[in-house]
């Protein structure tokens, strides 16, 4: 929208202190109060490599707890970014497979989660995925979810290896619109879970936070220029 973002994640290694677990994470913007840190476990890897603007991140290796490694970001400020009214999360999301390697791999791909207190309280996330060969786009908004499935027989042209996929969710008014390389493509109505936003609150970027045992579904598909800020006009 051209507006100030809240929260604006260049991906690449500029931003992070190291490639071991507990490396610090400083974005480009980010609200007072947030703690960001690079979560490695096992034989998991942060890497980053070419995107739409420079280099973006992506995670090794999807899909449990035990190996893989992702961005952690806690705190109340967290409610600082998302705001269950209004607001907007926009990304670039370079594909590292085809159609047919996707679904092979199966699982979920998971670009971001966020979660207020209550640890089963998922109010906002975006997930790729291969359901009876169809590429599905899952997504989260003041804790409703939605899926999106890219219109069959054009999976790898919008999503295949190599291809960078512009995706936008903007909120308002009780209404989620999702983007896909600046064209809408969906348009949901949602009624707003009431979230609590303390300093147990979390957002991942590259997992999905399960319970208390850690970010799943981390994403090696390339993330890059990660911003929340205020809806389109």
């Amino acid at each position: 929208s051209g507006a100030t973002p809240v929260f604006y994640l260049r991906s690449d290694a500029t931003e992070v202190a190291g490639t071991t677990n507990g490396a610090a994470i400083t974005p480009a913007v980010e609200p007072a109060g947030l703690a960001g840190k690079l979560v490695v476990n096992g034989s998991g890897s942060v890497n980053y490599a070419a995107a739409q603007v420079g280099n973006g991140v992506y995670f090794l290796n999807c899909c449990s707890n035990t190996n893989n490694a992702y961005y952690k970001f806690t705190g109340a400020a967290v409610g600082t970014i998302f705001g269950s009214a209004q607001g907007q999360v926009s990304f670039y999301l370079k594909s590292r497979y085809n159609l047919a390697q996707r679904e092979t791999a199966s699982s979920y791909r998971s670009v971001f989660d966020v979660r207020d207190d209550n640890s089963a309280n998922h109010l906002f996330f975006f997930q790729t995925s291969v359901v009876s060969g169809r590429l599905v786009l899952t997504y989260a908004v003041a804790g409703v979810s939605h899926y999106y499935y890219i219109p069959q027989g054009t999976e790898d042209a919008v999503f295949g290896a190599g291809r960078v996929l512009q995706v936008a969710i903007s909120w308002q008014a009780g209404a989620a619109t999702l983007y896909l390389n600046g064209v809408q493509v969906q348009s949901v109505s949602y009624t707003p879970k009431t979230a609590n936003w303390t300093a147990r609150s979390n957002f991942d970027v590259g997992a999905y936070e399960y319970l208390t045992y850690g970010g799943y579904d981390t994403c090696d598909d390339i993330i890059d220029e990660f911003t929340v800020g205020p809806p389109n006009p």
